[in-house]
């Protein structure tokens, strides 16, 4: 992009909606930091014909959330088995 003297935007989701939840997302890792006892796990909607699950969006705020907690060092598709996952379940 540089070598062609452009420029790149990125996000995960361009929706206005999601970036204030991304925000949101953010604030409440950091207050997850200070509580223990919690089990994260992200549940999404989707239409029927969505082909690609878990979405970004779900992924992204796993990511943030293992950024402010690191006791969780990844996330799985579904239920999570170990303590140390967040599971993301799409239906």
């Amino acid at each position: 992009v540089a070598d062609k003297d452009g420029a790149m935007l990125y996000t995960p989701n361009f929706s206005v909606g999601v970036n204030i939840l991304f925000d949101l997302n953010e604030k409440l890792a950091a207050i997850m930091q200070e509580r223990e006892g919690y089990q994260v796990t992200i549940s999404e909607s989707h239409h029927t014909e969505k082909l690609d699950a878990p979405s970004g969006t779900a992924i992204s705020m796993a990511q943030q959330i293992m950024a402010y907690n690191p006791q969780y060092t990844g996330w799985i598709k579904g239920k999570a088995v170990n303590d140390n996952e967040i599971g993301i379940v799409s239906f």
